[in-house]
């Protein structure tokens, strides 16, 4: 005869259930959770593969229009610079002439912006504490910023040394300090931190480019008035601004954007509307050491009785180089492709080459591998607006760049320091 099941035992059996139907439900939920995050990450990851494309296809577009707007620019300061070679300040014209460069300037900011958002702006890379970097801006910062919002400083005197373009650096940092000031218009606090940082892949998720390890992150928090979801998307893109009309270009968070990147960094932005807004920028740990070479402020002569061949498709351009050239001395000669240059170096050696680097048929890069291969002393300099692309490391390494649009005397003295160095 079977035995009976007894009352305790039915109801040990019962709770025996009702805890594996909990653990399943558990198991459920947590899966569901899983499912649900994995949905989300590959939501952001496809957002972030839609921006980087949008963002590639602006980029293509601004470095052809800064390449063509460099060189206008090249010509206007040229020419302005050789009419006022001749002038005195009581000279009739003379300010205008002078309001025409500064307008010029203006424009070469404008165009480095847009090589900056899209990460086509020629870097110069130093090895820098963060430390020394902000502490040099702070007068500066407190200026652009106003009286009315408090500059804090917190930053950690050990933070590790970072690699980027300096002067990429002290952009970024002037528009997030812009961006504060204007939302800020009752006052408040903008805050500058700087603290080292170990992350690991987790804390990277959102940055596929970026592999854990040690990283410098500089955080720019301001008490403003905050930015609502739909805006936080587009912000970083170019042109898109909240401002009214006239108050704002729309590149200033694009270019940020463009050149952390293009110094191998990453952003975070934390933003709620009536909190205020934080940007955090990350740069990785270098281990290069400080370069400590001070240069010498020695007064650099410009002046010269050499030979310069100039090679650009450009003659508007070429022309007003040639005119500011011959002011101080130099014989020049023109060449409008890279295969007739190296015919003029055939027929008499010059002294230096200077060439444009974005050329139809044979670029500068080629055109420059072609000279070191026939006339391997021979010095030559670089100048573009716009060069993504086509230099390589040797050739920056190998060779002076000097960017579009430039002022006589700033490439009369890299010529003078080649020349010298020969």
């Amino acid at each position: 005869m079977k035995d009976l099941v007894t009352v305790d035992e039915l109801r040990d059996a019962l709770e025996q259930e009702r805890a594996r139907a909990r653990a399943l439900e558990a198991a459920l939920e947590v899966s569901e959770k899983r499912f649900e995050v994995t949905l989300e990450q590959e939501a952001r990851l496809q957002d972030h593969r839609h921006h980087s494309s949008k963002m590639e296809a602006i980029g293509e577009l601004s470095g052809s229009v800064a390449h063509d707007f460099n060189n206008l620019l090249t010509i206007i300061i040229a020419s302005a610079e050789s009419v006022l070679y001749d002038m005195t300040p009581s000279s009739p014209y003379y300010e205008e002439i002078c309001e025409i460069l500064t307008t010029t300037e203006r424009g070469a900011a404008l165009t480095r912006q847009l090589l900056t958002f899209s990460r086509r702006q020629q870097t110069q890379p130093t090895t820098l504490f963060p430390y020394e970097a902000l502490e040099s801006m702070t007068s500066m910062l407190q200026r652009l910023i106003g009286p009315e919002v408090v500059v804090n400083f917190d930053i950690d005197p050990q933070a590790w040394p970072i690699y980027v373009d300096r002067s990429q650096l002290e952009t970024v940092i002037m528009n997030l300090a812009a961006n504060a000031r204007d939302a800020m218009a009752s006052g408040g606090v903008f805050t500058i931190r700087c603290r080292n940082v170990t992350l690991d892949v987790a804390a990277l998720f959102g940055h596929p480019e970026q592999e854990p390890g040690d990283f410098v992150v500089l955080s720019f928090a301001d008490e403003g008035c905050g930015m609502p979801p739909e805006v936080v998307e587009r912000i970083f893109e170019p042109f898109f601004t909240t401002k009214e009309k006239g108050k704002g270009t729309g590149l200033g968070l694009a270019t940020v954007f463009g050149a952390v990147k293009q110094n191998h960094g990453f952003i975070d932005v934390d933003t709620r509307v009536d909190w205020g807004t934080r940007f955090d920028l990350y740069f990785r740990r270098t281990h290069v050491g400080v370069d400590d070479r001070v240069e010498e402020e020695a007064h650099i002569p410009f002046a010269g009785r050499e030979t310069i061949l100039l090679v650009d498709d450009e003659e508007m351009v070429r022309n007003a180089i040639t005119k500011s050239f011959r002011h101080y001395g130099y014989t020049i000669r023109e060449a409008a492709s890279g295969a007739e240059a190296l015919n003029a170096i055939e027929e008499q050696r010059p002294d230096l080459v200077i060439t444009d680097v974005v050329m139809p048929v044979m670029n500068g890069a080629e055109f420059a591998h072609a000279v070191e291969q026939r006339w391997p002393n021979l010095p030559l300099i670089f100048i573009s607006g716009y060069s993504d692309r086509v230099l390589s490391q040797h050739d920056e390494e190998v060779h002076r760049f000097v960017r579009k649009p430039f002022k006589a005397l700033d490439l009369l003295r890299v010529v003078r320091e080649v020349l010298d160095k020969r």
